[in-house]
C-alpha cells in the first residue's frame, strides 16, 4: 500500500488560518451571479453611453486565416485521401518547442471557479505553450501540430490570430508557397489549471468574472503558442537534416494505467449510464495514460549506435486542473504543470532540449481531490445534492491528498503532479511500446453544434439545442463550491426557487420559449445563453471539430469542451471502429479525446449523465444529445480519410466582435511612502543562517522510484528551509523588469548564489521554479508591497553557501515608466549532518 508522505511545508496555524478563510468564504459566491446580473445591466448600459470604455480588436472581425484556411483547404484534404499504400511505413519525425505565457497578473481574476475573490496577484509557476510538429519522413510538408498550454481554456480568436502570425514566407511550403500551418493541421489544447489568469475569453459568459477582456492578455497568449510553433518547426528542420546523416528519430507508442490519481466527483450521474457499458470499464474515471515518446539514436560514421536520447514526452490523462483550490491566488500551472517541470528539471543535464508535455483528456468529472466530499462543519459524507449539508451545498468539498493531515493545497498540486508523471517516465523507459510510423492526416472543419440532426441508436432522429445553462450550473462542484441557494440534481422545472427564478428572469434578454425548455429537458434553463447577444454572444454555437492521424497507431480527437468519462469513452469506441474498419488505423491502435481542445463550450455528458442535471449535465449547452451530435459529426470525419464525398461541409467560424468590453481598471501611478523607494527592503529574512542535509527524501515511496538510468526520483523531499523577504515593489501588470540570458523569459524575482571564487553574484533560481513564490499586495492607493519566498530544497537542490533575493519591476510615475531592481541582505545555508531544522 502506498503510503502518504510528510512535508512541512508551512506551518500548521498558516494553513488552519487558510482553510478557516475558505469556509468563510462558503457563501461567496452567493454575490457572484447576482454581480453577473448588475454587471449584465452596467455593461449594456455603457455600451450605448458615449464614454463607454472598449478594447477595440487589433483586425478585422474576419480573420485573413480564415481565408488563407479557406483557399488551402480542399487542397489539403485532397492530398489527405488515405490509401494504404500512402506512406505505409515511412518514419514520423518530430519538432519540439516550448514558451512562456507571460499573461498580466495583478487583480486579473483567474480563469475556471468564477470566483470572483480569486485574483492573479503573484506567481508560483510559470505558465508554459509546448509545441509538437510531427511530420512524415517521405512527405516532411505534410504535418500536423498538437500544442498543449498551461491555461484554463482555449480562445478560438487567438488560435486564428495564431495562424495568421505563422503565414510568412519562413512558415510555407517552397514547392507550392502555401502556409505549412493552417487551421486544418493546428489543434491547440490546455492543461486546464484553475489558476491561470482570465480575461482572453471570446464569449461575454466567460469574461464576466475578469470584467471583460483584459488588456494584452489575448496578445500574450497568441505570443507564446506562435514563439513554441516557431521553435518546433526550426527543431523539425534540423530533426529533417538529421535523418540524412548520423542519428535516427523513432517515435513509440506506449500507454499504462495510473489508479488512483483522480476521483469522479458526480458517481450518481455516471451510474445512471448502463450496467454492461459500464461493466466494459475499470473503475468510474479513466486511468489510461497514452503517451508518444521521442527517442533519438545517435550514430558514428561507422554506423555503430552510440546512445539512445529521449528528446520529448507527449501524453494525455484525465484528471482536472483542480488541485488547487479557489482560494490560491498564485499563478501555476498546478499538477500537470508540475509533471512537465519535474521531469524536464531531471532531464535538463542529460537531454537539455528535452520537453515533456502533460496533455487533458475525458477529465470533466475527474478531480484530484482525492478525499471525498464531506461537509466541512459535520464531516459527514456528501455530494452536492439537495441533501447535502443540511441544505447547504457550499459546505461540500473535497479535499486533496494531505489536506486532512494538515497539509496544504501545494502539497496536493505536487502529490498528484509527481504521481503523473512517474507513470509517464516508467511507461517510457520500462514499458513495450509500438513504434509509430505511417501516414500523417488531419481534417478540420467549422460545425454549428446547436442545430444538428442526429441519429439515435435506437434509428429514431433528435435536434441538439440552442445553447443554456441549467440551474445546478450555480452549485458548482464540489472542487468549487457554487451559491447557498442551487445544488446539483436540480432537474424538475416545476420546482420553484425565487432566487433562482428573479435571476432567470432578469438575465435573459428574452422568455425561455417552450421549444427551447422542450429540447433542453429535463434541465432547467437559468441562462438561455443562446439567445443573449449583448453586448456580444454569451456562448458559441459554431464550433472547431478535428481529427488527426499519427501514423498507424494513435489517433486523436480535438474536443472543444470538457466531456466525461464514459462520454470520452464512447466517443472514442465510436470513432475508432470506424477508422479501424477503413483501415486507416491498426487495431491495436489507440483512439485519445484532446479535450479542451481549440475552443471553450463548457461541458459534454452522455445522455444518461445529462437527466441527472449534476453541475455537468446543467453546463451541457446544446441540450440532452451533445454526445450523440459530436459522434455523428466525428464519425462523418472519420469516413471523409477514405471516402471523400463524406467530408463535413466546412460552415462559417463566429467572427469576432468590431469591440469588446473591457471594464478592468488600468494602472494609472505607482507610489512608495515618504523616505522609501522601489526595490527597497521592507523585511529582511528572518535569520542570517540556514541549517541544510545532506539531500534525503521523506517515507513516501513510490512505486516507480527507479528509473533505467539509475537515477531517482525527485520525491516530495522534507524542506530545508523556507526563506522569505519582502520589498516596496510596483504593480506587476506593468510588467517584470528581469529577463533571464538563457532562456529570454521574464521575471520579477531571483535567488542569487555568491561565487567566492570571483566575488560575483549568478542567477540560481527565478519565478519559473516550483521553489519560489512571487506575492503582490496593495498598500493603500497607489502603493505595493511584494513578498519573494523560496522553499530551499524542494525540488532543486542547494549547496551551501550565500544567497540573496533580488525583486525586478516596472513602476509608473509621474515621470513614465522606469525599471527598478532591489536586493535583501545575504543569509547563509550552512551544511549539518542531522536535522532539517532552522537554527
Amino acid at each position: 500500500m502506498r503510503r502518504r508522505y510528510s512535508l512541512p511545508f508551512s506551518d500548521k496555524e498558516a494553513i488552519q488560518a487558510k482553510k478557516k478563510k475558505e469556509r468563510d468564504r462558503g457563501t461567496s459566491r452567493c454575490c457572484l451571479y447576482i454581480a453577473i446580473a448588475v454587471a449584465n445591466v452596467l455593461l449594456i448600459a455603457l455600451l450605448v453611453a458615449p464614454n463607454v470604455r472598449v478594447s477595440h480588436s487589433a483586425t478585422e472581425p474576419a480573420s485573413p486565416a480564415m481565408a488563407v484556411n479557406q483557399r488551402t483547404r480542399q487542397q489539403q484534404q485532397d492530398s489527405q485521401l488515405y490509401t494504404a499504400s500512402q506512406s505505409f511505413n515511412s518514419s514520423i519525425l518530430v519538432g519540439k518547442g516550448k514558451a512562456q505565457i507571460d499573461l498580466p497578473i495583478g487583480e486579473i481574476n483567474m480563469m475556471g471557479y468564477a470566483e470572483l475573490s480569486q485574483n492573479a496577484n503573484g506567481v508560483h509557476l510559470r505558465l508554459k505553450a509546448r509545441a509538437f510538429i510531427f511530420a512524415n519522413l517521405d512527405t516532411p510538408h505534410n504535418r500536423v501540430v498538437t500544442v498543449v498550454a498551461d491555461l484554463g481554456f482555449m480562445s478560438s480568436i487567438a488560435r486564428q490570430e495564431v495562424i495568421q502570425r505563422l503565414n510568412e514566407p519562413a512558415y510555407q511550403n517552397p514547392a507550392t508557397k502555401q502556409p505549412l500551418y493552417t487551421l486544418e493541421n493546428v489543434m491547440i489544447s490546455v492543461t486546464h489549471t484553475h489558476s491561470g489568469p482570465g480575461g482572453f475569453a471570446d464569449d461575454f459568459l466567460y469574461q464576466i468574472t475578469s470584467l471583460g477582456r483584459v488588456p494584452y492578455a489575448r496578445e500574450s497568449v497568441v505570443d507564446a503558442i506562435v514563439s513554441a510553433i516557431q521553435k518546433a518547426h526550426q527543431d523539425l528542420t534540423a530533426s529533417l537534416a538529421d535523418s540524412k546523416s548520423h542519428s535516427r528519430q523513432t517515435l513509440v507508442l506506449n500507454s499504462g494505467f495510473l489508479p488512483n490519481a483522480g476521483l469522479n466527483r458526480s458517481p450518481v450521474a455516471y451510474l445512471q449510464n448502463p450496467d454492461e457499458e459500464r461493466a466494459r470499464y475499470e473503475g468510474n474515471v479513466d486511468q489510461r495514460m497514452v503517451a508518444l515518446n521521442m527517442w533519438k539514436q545517435v550514430r558514428e560514421n561507422g554506423g555503430v549506435r552510440k546512445e539512445r536520447v529521449l528528446t520529448g514526452h507527449l501524453n494525455w490523462f484525465a484528471v482536472h486542473g483542480t488541485s488547487l483550490h479557489s482560494t490560491n491566488l498564485l499563478v501555476s500551472g498546478d499538477n500537470k504543470g508540475f509533471a512537465s517541470y519535474i521531469w524536464e528539471l531531471e532531464m535538463a543535464k542529460k537531454s537539455p532540449n528535452f520537453i515533456a508535455a502533460f496533455a487533458q483528456s475525458n477529465s470533466g468529472d475527474v478531480s484530484p481531490n482525492l478525499i471525498p466530499p464531506r461537509c466541512l462543519d459535520t464531516k459527514e459524507p456528501c455530494d452536492g445534492s439537495k441533501s447535502s449539508c443540511r441544505g447547504d451545498g457550499t459546505k461540500c468539498v473535497g479535499l486533496g491528498p494531505g489536506e486532512d493531515e494538515g497539509k496544504d493545497d501545494f502539497y496536493s498540486a505536487e502529490y498528484i503532479g509527481r504521481l503523473q508523471y512517474e507513470k509517464a517516465r516508467h511507461i517510457s523507459e520500462f514499458e513495450d511500446g509500438l513504434e509509430v510510423r505511417g501516414p500523417v492526416l488531419f481534417r478540420h472543419a467549422w460545425v454549428d453544434m446547436s442545430d444538428l440532426t442526429v441519429k439515435l441508436q435506437n434509428g429514431n432522429y433528435a435536434k441538439t439545442c440552442k445553447p443554456a445553462m441549467g440551474y445546478s450550473f450555480v452549485a458548482g462542484t464540489t472542487d468549487g463550491k457554487g451559491i447557498a441557494f442551487s445544488y446539483q440534481g436540480f432537474n424538475r422545472r416545476d420546482e420553484k426557487n425565487m432566487v433562482l427564478g428573479f435571476l432567470r428572469d432578469f438575465l435573459n434578454s428574452r422568455p425561455v420559449s417552450s421549444e427551447l425548455e422542450r429540447c433542453h429537458a429535463p434541465k432547467p434553463i437559468l441562462l438561455n445563453s443562446g439567445d443573449n447577444m449583448s453586448p456580444y454572444p454569451w456562448q458559441p454555437q459554431v464550433l472547431p471539430v478535428q481529427m488527426f492521424v499519427i501514423g498507424r497507431k494513435l489517433a486523436l480527437i480535438g474536443q472543444p469542451s470538457e466531456i466525461s468519462t464514459m462520454a470520452g469513452r464512447r466517443l472514442r469506441s465510436s470513432i475508432k471502429d470506424v477508422l479501424v474498419q477503413d483501415s486507416v488505423i491498426d487495431k491495436d491502435a489507440e483512439v485519445v479525446v484532446v479535450g479542451l481542445a481549440n475552443a471553450y463550450s463548457s461541458y459534454v455528458t452522455t445522455f444518461e449523465e445529462y437527466q441527472v442535471q449534476r453541475y455537468e449535465g446543467a453546463s451541457t449547452i446544446f441540450g440532452p444529445h451533445t454526445l450523440m451530435g459530436y459522434q455523428n459529426v466525428y464519425q462523418q470525419m472519420a469516413e471523409s480519410f477514405t471516402n471523400s464525398s463524406r467530408a463535413l461541409v466546412n460552415g462559417k467560424p463566429p467572427g469576432r466582435p468590431e469591440t469588446e468590453v473591457s471594464l478592468l481598471a488600468p494602472v494609472v501611478l505607482d507610489a512608495v511612502r515618504p523616505g522609501s523607494s522601489f526595490g527597497l527592503v521592507i523585511k529582511e529574512p528572518e535569520r542570517p543562517v540556514y541549517s541544510l542535509v545532506p539531500k534525503r527524501f521523506a517515507s513516501w515511496k513510490s512505486s516507480h522510484s527507479q528509473f533505467g538510468d539509475g537515477s531517482v526520483s525527485h520525491r516530495i523531499k522534507n524542506v530545508t528551509a523556507s526563506v522569505s523577504a519582502t520589498f516596496w515593489c510596483a504593480h506587476p501588470r506593468n510588467g517584470a523588469g528581469y529577463v533571464a540570458e538563457s532562456s529570454g523569459e521574464p521575471s520579477f524575482m531571483t535567488v542569487e548564489r555568491h561565487d567566492k571564487v570571483n566575488d560575483t553574484w549568478h542567477v540560481f533560481l527565478t519565478d519559473a521554479e516550483w521553489d519560489t513564490r512571487f506575492t503582490w499586495s496593495r498598500s493603500g492607493i497607489a502603493e505595493s508591497v511584494c513578498k519573494l519566498h523560496w522553499d530551499v530544497g524542494r525540488t532543486v537542490m542547494a549547496l551551501p553557501g550565500l544567497y540573496r533575493f533580488r525583486i525586478y519591476g516596472v513602476a509608473k510615475t509621474l515621470f513614465g515608466e522606469r525599471k527598478y531592481s532591489g536586493t535583501s541582505s545575504a543569509f547563509a545555508l550552512v551544511q549539518e549532518e542531522d536535522g532539517l531544522v532552522l537554527q
